[in-house]
Parts: C-alpha cells; sequence; structure tokens
C-alpha cells in the first residue's frame, strides 16, 4: 500500500532508542529488552497504579483492542485453545469475543453449543484466558440473530420464539357491492408457526391508484364478528360480512400474528420486542452454564449481541396491539396498512416502504409504531438483559437497533457498551456519531466497533457479471489479503467519531480437532490454511506473515484507547436526530449532516442526539452549555426536520432561555413528529423569536450563523483542512486527536491523499506535549503561541494519519522534567534532544532567527548540506510462505534473491512470482559527516507493503507505519552506513496461488522509491 511521507513539524523529534526486539538478519541483535510495543504477557500485566506516561508506554491489557475469534461449536481441542489465547496476546490483544459457529461432527458426537463437550472447552478457554489477564466476551448464544437450543415448539408464547405479523386484504368494496367471505390470508412462510388472527380492519380510498386511504374511516371490526370454521385445526378458514355506511371504495385487510420459525444456526430465532425471549435467555445463563463455569466465570469480561439482521414482515410480539393502546391511547390496528410491505424482508438490506398509506398523520402513525417497538425492545429486551449481566459481573455489548425500524441512540443508553460497525455504516463516520451523542451524554466509558470486515465478490445473475465490494477496500478485498495499513484507515474513521474500543473481525480457529471422526487431528474439511468461518473480511493470525508484527499495530491502537477514554468527551455541537432507520444501509450509506465538510473542515466536532438524551437529567443548560459537565454542546442544530415532538421543541424553548443557541437549517418543522404531540406552532413561534435562535436557508450557511453567535470550536484550523478533531478534558489536561482523512470515503482513494498543513489552535492551557502512539514517547513541544485559553501550533499531518496533542497544567503527561526555553517564531524546524537541549534542524545553509519565549532573538547557523541519496540497491531474502503438511501449516522456504538494482514487488522477481511471506532488505550508503558532526537525515521509504520493522546500524527503531518518512539522524556516523528492514505481506498470493484463484496479486515489498534527504542541526539553547 502507498503511503505518503511527510515530515512532522511538531513531530519532529530526534528518533528515539524505542526498541521492537524483532530478529533481524545479518546479526543484528536488538540493544534493549521486550519489543516495544509487544504485549505483556501473563498475571505481571494485571492493572496496578500507574502513571498515565507509563500506561502509555506500556499499555495495560484493558487498553488493548479485542479480536472476535470465530469457532466451530466445540470441535475444538484444549491444546489450540491454549495456543491461539496465547498468540492473540503475544499480537498484543486484550481479549476475545467468543462467536460459535455452526459445524457438526461427522460421526454424530453433539459438539453444539451449550453441549457438555462446549461447556468443558469454553470452561478451559477462561481459565488460560484468566492465566493471562486476556479478557472474554461471550456472544448472548451461538451465531446471530439470537437463537436458543431451548425452543422447540415456537407456538408455545412460555418459549419465547420470534414473532411477526403478515397481512392480506381485498378491495371494491362499496355499498352496492358489500363484502362477504372469507378474511384475506397471506402467504406464510413454510417453516412459520400457527397464525391467530388479531384484527379485521377497514379504510376507504381517497386515491386508489396511489393507494391513499382516508385516515378518518379507518376503523377495526369487532373479531367477535368473524367466523372459525375450526379455530384449532383450520386457523385461517375464517370469514367476515362488512357493508360501508357510507359512500366510496374500501378495503378490507386481514391482519396475522405468528411465529416466524426463523432460525440461526440450527435453533429457533428468539423475540427481542417480548420480555419472555429475553427472560428464557436469561435463565439459559443463570441455569446452565454460569453455574457449570463456577469460579472460572470472573475471566469472563462480557457478553455480546449483533446487529439486528433477523427477518420478518413486520416486527411483532405478543400483546402488542392492547400494549400500544394503554401506552399511546389509541387503537393502532385500523392504520397497520401504513406500516406493511407485503414484500419487505424486514432486516437492514432496505427500509420498508409501506403498501399503502393515509391522506394524514402517515409519518405521526409509524413514529408512534416505531417508537413503541424500541420501547419494548428497551424495556422488554436491552434492559433485562444488561442488568442480568451487571449482576453476574460482567458488562453487556450490544450493536443496538440498527438494522430495524428502531431508534437507534435510545437503545445505545440502555447497554453497558454500544457498538458500532464499519460495515454496516459503510465507514461514514456520521454512523459513528449517531450514537456518539448517547455515549457522551449517556456518560459511557467506551464505545466499541466491530471493524473492518471486507468482501469482493464477482459472480453471475440473471446472465449478468455483478462486482459486489463491501467494506471499501480494495480489488479482491476480503479472506486472506487484507493489510494492516488498510485497517488502520477503518480503526481511524472510528477514532474520528467516538470510538475507543476496537474489535478486530476477525480470527478463524485454525480447526484442529480429537473427537473421533477427526482426520490427522483436524475437523473434516478444513483445508490449507486453516478452517474457515466466513467468507468477509480477513482472517488475522499466525496464519498470516504480517502477523509477525501485529504487536506493532494492536500497540499503537491500545495507546489511542488509552487517550481516547481519558476525561470526558467536549464536542463542539449537537446535531438534531430522530430516526427510525439508518440511511447506512449496506447499498444506500450517505452522510446524515451532509454540508461538504464546511464543519469539520473547519475544527468543528458533532454529536448526533436524539429527543431521548436531550430527556436526560444531565442534559440541562448551564453557562450556555448543553451538560456542561459533559460534552458541552455549544450549540444546537435543527437540520432540515419537517416535524419535531413537543416535548422537545418545549425543552429547546427553555435551553434558548438559558443562553444555549439553536440553529434551524432549512424548512421549520410545522407538526409534531406523534399523534399526541398536538399543536407546536406557537413554541415554535417563541423560540425563533429569541435572539439566539437562527434560522438559515442551508447548511452552507451554517459556519456563518455561529460566528454571528460567536461559537468557535475547540479545535481552530488557520485554514479549511480535512482534519478531524476530538477533544477530551480532564481535571488537568486538554487532550486532542486529530485525523487527515483527506475529505474521500474508501481506503483506495485514501492512498491517494495530501499531507495537511496548517496551524491550529487548541482551547485549554498548559504545556503542549506530542503523544506519539507508535513509540510512547510523550515530548515537550518546542514551538507555540500560548494566547489567553488556547495555544496555537504550526501541524502537519501526514496522509491517512493522526497526531495527538495534549495540554498540560503539569507533569502528569511528561514524566519528566520540562524545558523552559521554548520558540515564538522561526521558519526552521525546532525541537527537543534527548538532554533537554533546543535544537534547530534546516535542509539548507544560512542563518535562520529563532524568537523565544523570553523575548531573545537567538541565530541559528547551518553549514552546508550534503546532497539526497536514492538508495536503489539492496540485498532481499525472502521466506517464502506455502501450503504445508498440516491443514493449518505453512511451509517456509528462504529464498535468497541477491543484490538487486532496482526495487520492484516481489511478483516481479525471479522464484517470488507467488510469494508470501517475510522478506529481509539491507543496504548500505556513506556519508562525510553523521549526526555527531552536526548532520541528520530523514529516510523516505516511499511505498512498503505490508508491514515492516528497520534498524538503523545496528538499532532497531519503531516506525510509524502510516508515514514512512523517519527521521534517522541521532544513529547516523560518518562513513559507512547500514539499514536492515523487514517486510512482511500477506497470504494472499501464495493462497490464491495454490487455489488457481482468479485474483489480482498484491504487489508485496519495499517498493520505494528510498531517498535519504540530509539535514543539518544545530544546538540553539
Amino acid at each position: 500500500m502507498s503511503r505518503k511521507p511527510s515530515t512532522r513539524v511538531i513531530a519532529a523529534g530526534p528518533a528515539r532508542r524505542t526498541v521492537l526486539g524483532f530478529a533481524l538478519a545479518l546479526g543484528i541483535t536488538p540493544a534493549m529488552g521486550r519489543a516495544a510495543g509487544a504485549a505483556p504477557a501473563g498475571p505481571s500485566a494485571a492493572p496496578t497504579k500507574r502513571s498515565f506516561a507509563d500506561s502509555f508506554a506500556s499499555p495495560v491489557m484493558g487498553d488493548r483492542p479485542k479480536m472476535r475469534w470465530w469457532v466451530p461449536n466445540a470441535l475444538m481441542t484444549r491444546n489450540e485453545i491454549t495456543k491461539e489465547i496465547e498468540s492473540m496476546v503475544a499480537a498484543g490483544f486484550g481479549g476475545a469475543e467468543v462467536v460459535s459457529f455452526n459445524k457438526a461432527d461427522s460421526d454424530g458426537s453433539n459438539v453444539a453449543w451449550g453441549s457438555p463437550r462446549w461447556n468443558e472447552l469454553t470452561k478451559h478457554l477462561l481459565q488460560v484466558a484468566g492465566r493471562h489477564n486476556f479478557s472474554v466476551d461471550f456472544t448472548l448464544t451461538p451465531g446471530w440473530p439470537l437463537n436458543l437450543p431451548t425452543i422447540t415448539n415456537v407456538n408455545d408464547p412460555d418459549q419465547g420464539a420470534q414473532m411477526e405479523t403478515d397481512s392480506a386484504n381485498v378491495d371494491g368494496i362499496t355499498q352496492s357491492t358489500p363484502f362477504s367471505g372469507r378474511v384475506p390470508v397471506p402467504a406464510f412462510r413454510a417453516a412459520a408457526g400457527t397464525p391467530k388472527l388479531v384484527a379485521v380492519t377497514v379504510a376507504k380510498y381517497t386515491d386508489k391508484q396511489t393507494k391513499t386511504l382516508d385516515y378518518s374511516s379507518a376503523r377495526s371490526l369487532n373479531l367477535d364478528s368473524v367466523t372459525f370454521a375450526d379455530k384449532e385445526h383450520a386457523p385461517t378458514n375464517a370469514t367476515v360480512s362488512f357493508t360501508p355506511g357510507d359512500a366510496g371504495e374500501y378495503v378490507l385487510f386481514g391482519w396475522w400474528e405468528y411465529p416466524s420459525g426463523n432460525k440461526a444456526q440450527g435453533n429457533y430465532q428468539i423475540d427481542h420486542f417480548g420480555r419472555t425471549g429475553a427472560q428464557v435467555l436469561i435463565d439459559y445463563w443463570d441455569d446452565v452454564l454460569i453455574p457449570y463455569y463456577g469460579e472460572d466465570w470472573k475471566h469472563a469480561h462480557g457478553l455480546f449481541s449483533d446487529s439486528l439482521e433477523f427477518e420478518t414482515h413486520l416486527d411483532w410480539t405478543h400483546g402488542l396491539l392492547n400494549g400500544f393502546k394503554r401506552r399511546n391511547k389509541y387503537d393502532l390496528a385500523p392504520y397497520l396498512p401504513a406500516l406493511y410491505q407485503a414484500s419487505s424482508r424486514g432486516n437492514y438490506r432496505a427500509n420498508p416502504t409501506p403498501d399503502f398509506k393515509f391522506d394524514v398523520n402517515t409519518a405521526q402513525i409509524r413514529n408512534d409504531f416505531y417508537d413503541h417497538m424500541t420501547y419494548l425492545y428497551v424495556e422488554n429486551h436491552l434492559k433485562p438483559l444488561n442488568e442480568f449481566a451487571d449482576r453476574n459481573g460482567v458488562q453487556l455489548r450490544v450493536q443496538p437497533a440498527y438494522g430495524k425500524n428502531l431508534n437507534m441512540p435510545e437503545s445505545a443508553l440502555s447497554v453497558a457498551v454500544p457498538e458500532t460497525e464499519s460495515l454496516y455504516g459503510d465507514d461514514i463516520i456520521d454512523f459513528y456519531r449517531m450514537q456518539a451523542g448517547a455515549v457522551h451524554l449517556g456518560r459511557k466509558k467506551i464505545y466499541s466497533i466491530e471493524t473492518a470486515p471486507e468482501l469482493h465478490m464477482k459472480f453471475i445473475s440473471g446472465g449478468q457479471q455483478i462486482n459486489l465490494l463491501r467494506g471499501n477496500g480494495e480489488e479482491d478485498s476480503g479472506k486472506n489479503q487484507q493489510t494492516f495499513d488498510d485497517i488502520l484507515w477503518h480503526i481511524q474513521r472510528a477514532f474520528s467519531g467516538g470510538v475507543n474500543q476496537v474489535v478486530f473481525h476477525g480470527y478463524s480457529y485454525n480447526g484442529q480437532y480429537d473427537g473421533a471422526s477427526a482426520l490427522g487431528g483436524f475437523a473434516s474439511d478444513v483445508t490449507w490454511p486453516g478452517w474457515e468461518a466466513m467468507p468477509f473480511s480477513n482472517n488475522w493470525g499466525e496464519r498470516s506473515p504480517n502477523w509477525t508484527h501485529a504487536s506493532d499495530y494492536t500497540t499503537w491502537i491500545a495507546r489511542n484507547q488509552q487517550v481516547l477514554r481519558e476525561g470526558i468527551a467536549k464536542i463542539d455541537l449537537a446535531v438534531y436526530s430522530l430516526k427510525y432507520w439508518e440511511s447506512g444501509e449496506l447499498d444506500n450509506k450517505k452522510k446524515d449532516y451532509d454540508d461538504d465538510g464546511l464543519l469539520e473542515q473547519s475544527g468543528f466536532s458533532y454529536d448526533f442526539v436524539d429527543p431521548s438524551a436531550f430527556a436526560l437529567d444531565n442534559a440541562v443548560v448551564e453557562n450556555k452549555r448543553l451538560d456542561a459537565d459533559g460534552p458541552a454542546y455549544k450549540a444546537i442544530i435543527v437540520d432540515e426536520e419537517t416535524t419535531i415532538p413537543a416535548d422537545t421543541v418545549r425543552r429547546f424553548v427553555k435551553y434558548s432561555r438559558r443562553g444555549l443557541p439553536i440553529i434551524f437549517v432549512g424548512a421549520l418543522p410545522s407538526a409534531g413528529s406523534y399523534n399526541t404531540d398536538g399543536a407546536i406552532a406557537d413554541d415554535m413561534a417563541t423560540l425563533l423569536s429569541h435572539r439566539n435562535v437562527k434560522h438559515v436557508a442551508e447548511r452552507k450557511d451554517v459556519p456563518g450563523a455561529l460566528a454571528e453567535l460567536d461559537i468557535a470550536p475547540d479545535a481552530a484550523y488557520g485554514t479549511r483542512a480535512t482534519l478531524l478533531s476530538y477533544h477530551r478534558q480532564t481535571e488537568d489536561a486538554d487532550l486532542y486527536h486529530l485525523y487527515n482523512y483527506g475529505d474521500v470515503d474508501t481506503y483506495p482513494a485514501a492512498k491517494t491523499m495530501d499531507a495537511v498543513k496548517t496551524t491550529v489552535t487548541l482551547k485549554g492551557q498548559g504545556r503542549p506535549y506530542l503523544l506519539n502512539a507508535w513509540t510512547g514517547e510523550i515530548t515537550p513541544i518546542a514551538k507555540y503561541r500560548a494566547n489567553k485559553g488556547s495555544v496555537t501550533l504550526d501541524m502537519t499531518v501526514a496522509a491517512n494519519d493522526s497526531v495527538i496533542v495534549v495540554l498540560a497544567k503539569d507533569r502528569r503527561f511528561s514524566g519528566s522534567p520540562v524545558p523552559g526555553v521554548t520558540v515564538r517564531h522561526t521558519t526552521a524546524r525546532v525541537e527537543y534532544d534527548k538532554a533537554g537541549n533546543l535544537i534547530a534542524k534546516s535542509n539548507s545553509a544560512g542563518a535562520v532567527p529563532v524568537v523565544l519565549n523570553d523575548g531573545r532573538t537567538v541565530s541559528a547557523r547551518f553549514g552546508p548540506v550534503p546532497s539526497a541519496q536514492a538508495l536503489s540497491r539492496w540485498d532481499l531474502k525472502v521466506q517464502s510462505w506455502t501450503k504445508g503438511s498440516t491443514p493449518s501449516g505453512s511451509t517456509k522456504t528462504t529464498v535468497d534473491v541477491g543484490t538487486l538494482s532496482a526495487l520492484a514487488p516481489w511478483r516481479q522477481l525471479p522464484g517470488l512470482e507467488t510469494a508470501s511471506g517475510i522478506g529481509t532488505y539491507a543496504t548500505g550508503f556513506s556519508m562525510k559527516a553523521g549526526w555527531a558532526d552536526g548532520v541528520g537525515a530523514v529516510l523516505d521509504l516511499g511505498e512498503v507493503t505490508d508491514t515492516f520493522r528497520i534498524a538503523v546500524n545496528g538499532t532497531p527503531l519503531v516506525a510509524n507505519q502510516n508515514d514512512t518518512a523517519l527521521d534517522i539522524g541521532p544513529y547516523l556516523v560518518a562513513g559507512h552506513n547500514q539499514i536492515v528492514m523487514e517486510v512482511a505481506s500477506t497470504l494472499f498470493n501464495s493462497w490464491t496461488a495454490e487455489y488457481n484463484l482468479a485474483k489480482q496479486p498484491t504487489n508485496y515489498g519495499l517498493l520505494g522509491p528510498v531517498t535519504l534527504t540530509p539535514y543539518r542541526w544545530v544546538k540553539l539553547v
């Protein structure tokens, strides 16, 4: 992958001797102990009281990313479970989410989830995890959607099976042609349970062509008037008579509820809206699993539920109509036509477009129903499960609501750890912001993400070739191909949207099995490079060469996550949102607030906030800030909303009276969002009369309105820049994460991005420090300007890269004495060396003035600078990985390529045409002067695929894998210098060659061009 290098002005410190500890060729020995970035192993990683600087240098297990670990039911062995946990620990992961996929033992043995063998092996799994302080999250049921082996009779309401409703209708009913006959019956699912008639309704057409119905004519017929021929044995053989009481054509609907009969992993799916569904799940864990685990349960960290991907026509539960009437004070049944689409799959594939609509109140009917379903989902499903988890000492982590017509932010408030995902949201950052408001106002410490599944498939459908790409990766992205560079692109975007916990997708169990049906120690059908659970995404783990360097990346993630969990998030703006469907459904994702980047490229951060979060006790205005002790929103934006709940308008009136600005964009809300709202015109008029309430025509006018209201971002850019800012605040510091997203939405496009160079003014007081998430170093920034209540810095951020800056009032973030001399102005690069001396660097000879903070001006005088060198000749050896003697093992053969006169992808080199593996590159160069003589250099590696480690003159260095320009100055000497690099690939090329797959091979290796650009440095004070 191409990484555009850029030397950071604020980050450009002399390279530090932080050791990776990798075994390089040519006899280079690491100069220090354990690899920087390597995961701590064993109980020594248990949490202890540590300073921020210590934890940043060596992250604790709780801050490390997690791995989704796919396992084939109980077709596992104790030894392999132990090995794979230890592999993930060594690779820098802090925990795993265990997901059981349905795979049967061919000899008929019961190896399913919940079987004795499953329980025995997962008890062992918990024991091993406990020895390594490795957290374990179990999925609530095998796979998903949620399902249970205890549901054996879907018609028994006490078993909690999933429910749905279907409908059929007949029209042409008039006073002269009344209806008398069978109640219309839909085509039920083949596996469905017994249908039950819950309503017969009628309504009159106002426009038959558009299937528009007269709202005032809609009513339910008395079910006592329905005649059943044999209700027990023929429940759908029912007749009814209806004669309209007025002129016009009527439609008669039959509404039937029934158990859907849907299965997952061989079990019936549970009801997510009725209390029984959650209770049978809770009972299974309380009565069967947790008692079996006994003392080992203490090593469990959480329980997990994936997104709502189950298919129904219209979501339902027992007693829904009666419950709706009690809560909403009207009968829903007559208005069900506004909710039902006969062809709907009722899942994440599409937002249902009902077959009928009413002439008025259609939007309100839908909102009432979706609000009630959200209420049932929250009260009957999420809250009981969250209370159960809390009672048992674990956290409930859920991807809440999305995939169904439910309110996602409101649902996120009800679980310990809300989770989002990059695939469903298509990496659009607004999708992450949709839950971020609930996370921040709800004071949730962790906001998680299922990260970076990718899939690229080509197939023929209906005579047409379909090119299906999911996950914004490259061509042929997915299994065995995804690079670490790729996944970092996904992760950085998520961090910018408020996420602070990464769960990789995913790691497949290798396939070892010792049951009677095992073949050579493996389960049946396992082929090289091991068992694979899904066609989607990568299979991370030791099967891939780049896993060798995994700890470098996971430690970078851990340090970012530590920072993004500090203190309280401070967010500039709240964008009002009430929606029951995410425009993020897979095929049509778009930004929810699309202003062509005007706000975010000016430095503004924003969350989406829905009425449920505005209703929280802490969502009050103090000092003109909403939730001043929390996100402290400076203003609310109401974006092109035609309806708004009456309660929310009244709340906004109170907010504006206490000084909080509110900006309306586009058409103003003219009606309430729900049937019970009543008129909102008077409250809207009052709201708009306030001086701090603005109404603008378009989104492009919002920045001007904010300026008129004297509202500036916490991170303000000197010029418009493609930087996403995220601010967290503690009692004594302000921490900023700034990511150069390049205003692109796919990983291939990210490789064409440019660096950003601008000034940034950060709100806060204290000394600015740069936190290097690759090395773990915290260094004071030498050049800055302190303002009243803010600090201004010059900043250069490389393409697809991020920087972390902290403004601290004491030494908690530095851990070492801070130099007193700083720089107010200069065109030279200035920084501190390891001894705390202020030094300056330049790529050209001459004298450069440097204005210090004490008012002095000193001159940085630079001598002649040596010319740049192209490093094109490299010695190369490659450890090539090919199919091994076992289904999960690889044969590793060393190919000595010799000396390359020019760098090229491995696939263009003899003997490496289909190779995957680990290459070792070595080169040398001469310099007349070295660091001791006032000469350093920046090494620009150009393009590298995938991961790399580097040593200069025998000292391994930690390298920023996003920005391949490294300052190697302090390690250079006069005379001969040597560079050795280790580059690891994915398994993609070797795997595709083994199976003759028609896929485009990846260009592996050090691709360059590699240049060495010297500079001069001088000590100033």
